[in-house]
């Protein structure tokens, strides 16, 4: 039942995001224009990949921790299985954090912008990057 509601919560914050930058998208095109909007959304798909990397591997987790948990068999199991999706969790997101930094190093060639929305967007993958190795 505790995975049922994890994974809806899940879902509910997957929602939730949804339905924010479905607010934010006009609001920021209204204000801050086309441009920004674009570099924006670049950053967007940042953030939705890394979700759906944790998400992917809490998953999967999830389900062989569930698998290996029995009464009748020992700790050393369960602990691995605990242990091998934490360091894959990590694995993913430093190579993450490496891909972001790699972008923000070469924004300039892969986003064509302003000098000011590219040095926002630099700021913004640098954030990104932190985040996911924390």
């Amino acid at each position: 039942m505790r995975a049922v509601r994890g994974g809806l919560a899940a879902l509910v914050a997957l929602a939730c995001n949804f339905l924010i930058q479905a607010v934010l998208a006009p609001a920021i095109l209204k204000h801050a224009g086309q441009e920004t909007l674009g570099a924006y959304a670049t950053l967007l798909q940042a953030v939705g990949y890394l979700s759906l990397l944790d998400t992917c591997v809490i998953a999967a987790t999830t389900r062989f921790l569930a698998a290996s948990y029995d009464a009748a068999t020992d700790q050393e199991t369960f602990t691995r299985v605990f242990s091998t999706g934490r360091t894959l969790s990590l694995c993913t997101n430093i190579l993450f954090a490496i891909s972001a930094l790699i972008c923000s190093l070469f924004l300039n060639h892969l986003l064509k912008a302003s000098a000011a929305v590219q040095h926002q967007a630099k700021i913004g993958l640098l954030v990104i990057d932190r985040k996911s190795v924390v």
